[in-house]
């Protein structure tokens, strides 16, 4: 599929919505025959999407322009932006906790963000250094890594609690699986971290996974 330089992706009914990079526009695409049917204009150079059901969250970077600072909020019923909303500087990833709410993490930014994805009010929570990637563990916390430090921080939902887990390495992409935080970085081994216990190990692959990895219900694949 020839869609455009696609970063985000989310697979809504039979659409994939892609967010591509160096545009002002997220790609509606049909699953059934490849072909975009709808672009929709969002911020600057968007990156990471998510889903919460019925809305569609951009966040626009804006790598090549003015510094990003928006997540748009897109309706699904009618493929329309019907909110921006003011994060930090440079938003690159997005996840929803299933309580809603909208997590937000800002490569420059040493806050992350979370939206009420009913009234759009925002909650700034300081975390001490930027936030490269964002995963949910599906149960009570949010988890952020970074490419600054080899701090995990993970803050709880229900709170807003921050802890702080030391890595091996710096983390790139974080995604959860099961009773897992995987990490990947640029480095020939992706690090799992059991969210009970906080146990820590370190997984040979002899390659260097450069992104977010992801978990398809048996297996993790990295980029």
């Amino acid at each position: 599929w020839n869609i455009g330089s696609a970063y985000g992706t989310v697979v809504v009914g039979g659409y994939i919505y892609a967010a591509i990079t160096d545009t002002s526009i997220v790609r509606k695409v049909s699953l059934a025959t490849g072909q975009a049917v709808l672009d929709i204009t969002v911020g600057n150079d968007p990156r990471g999407l998510c889903y919460d059901g019925t809305y569609i969250w951009c966040a626009n970077y804006g790598a090549n322009g003015p510094v990003g600072t928006t997540v748009s909020k897109i309706n699904v019923a009618t493929d329309t932006v019907v909110a921006t909303i003011t994060v930090g500087t440079n938003p690159g990833f997005l996840e929803y906790d299933g309580s809603g709410y909208v997590w937000v993490a800002c490569t420059t930014s040493t806050n992350v963000y979370k939206i009420n994805t009913t009234t759009n009010a925002v909650t700034t929570i300081a975390m001490g250094q930027t936030s490269g990637c964002v995963a949910f563990d599906n149960r009570a916390y949010m988890y952020f890594g970074s490419a600054a430090t080899t701090i995990l921080k993970k803050v709880r939902i229900t709170t807003n609690v921050v802890t702080g887990l030391l890595m091996p390495t710096v983390s790139y992409g974080i995604c959860s699986a099961s009773n897992f935080i995987w990490a990947s970085n640029f480095n020939t081994k992706i690090c799992r971290i059991n969210r009970m216990n906080s146990r820590i190990v370190q997984v040979k692959i002899g390659r260097s996974p450069t992104r977010r990895p992801a978990f398809d219900g048996k297996r993790i694949w990295l980029p």
